[in-house]
């Protein structure tokens, strides 16, 4: 969820991160990526906004995705979600090796989103700006977020409302110049932890306490960490951007990768490689 969605309604194991394999394993069948047990993949999309792509949105959503996107009042907003939608589709079929226009997501009884076919593989996506980031993993709970960094942010003022007592004295010690983006680390984390719970707004931020490691990388505090362990990474991403994965188990291996949606796009026409 990013942080306009959320704020206008109110220990980490680090697997090597390798690059997916090319366009030529980007189909729907035999080629499709492999995927091991306690394994993430993480696809970061530049949805392309300026670019004149022909969208099969229309074809490949669901009735549910097309009343989702007629609510977005603003048309770059309905087009970044048009996009990510048919670009997790995309992606998901390269995974179930189904046509995406095929792929049944439906939501558990907390809302939060998964494929109807399989329990082996489960997903979470996130938007921020014209990017999409998109995880998928086998025999393990994910949730992702990603944000991009706001020069200039009120970091202090929203942390003393949105952030524990302990994460708000942590960040209060920072230099003005890392502040921000300490910030947004912290909230990527925490928002990827609740994604990964399945518990959405239900859960106030405030309520459970990340931490960073001497090194930067992000990890749940013991309270909250007895009880719904998780475990999590933070993710390359290009710069201006942060981004957190969480799981429920450790995991083998995290491996992330950039494309644009022309390149998702390029793979045909819906349902055919």
């Amino acid at each position: 969820m990013s942080f306009a969605c959320r704020y206008n309604q109110m220990r980490s194991t680090r697997p090597a991160h390798r690059p997916l394999p090319g366009s030529s394993a980007l189909g729907y069948g035999a080629q499709a990526p492999d995927l091991a047990d306690a394994e993430v993949h993480v696809w970061l999309v530049d949805l392309q906004l300026t670019d004149n792509i022909v969208e099969d949105f229309d074809f490949v959503a669901s009735s549910a995705e097309k009343s989702r996107a007629a609510r977005f009042r603003r048309e770059d907003d309905r087009r970044r979600f048009r996009r990510a939608r048919s670009a997790l589709r995309r992606i998901l079929a390269c995974y179930t090796r189904q046509a995406p226009e095929k792929i049944d997501i439906m939501a558990d009884e907390n809302g939060r989103p998964r494929l109807r076919q399989t329990g082996e593989i489960d997903f979470n996506c996130s938007r921020t700006g014209g990017f999409a980031l998109i995880a998928i993993g086998r025999n393990c709970r994910v949730g992702v977020d990603v944000e991009r960094v706001q020069s200039g942010f009120p970091a202090m003022e929203l942390a003393q409302v949105h952030f524990s007592r302990a994460e708000a004295e942590e960040l209060s010690k920072q230099s003005e110049f890392r502040r921000i983006p300490a910030f947004f680390r912290c909230w990527t984390a925490k928002e990827a932890c609740v994604k990964a719970w399945g518990m959405g707004l239900s859960l106030p931020l405030a309520d459970f306490d990340v931490a960073e490691d001497a090194d930067g990388s992000p990890r749940l505090a013991a309270r909250r960490a007895a009880l719904s362990p998780l475990w999590l990474h933070l993710l390359p991403t290009p710069a201006r951007l942060t981004a957190v994965l969480a799981a429920d188990r450790p995991l083998a291996a995290v491996q992330t990768t950039f494309h644009s949606f022309a390149r998702l796009a390029a793979l045909g026409p819906a349902g055919r490689a």
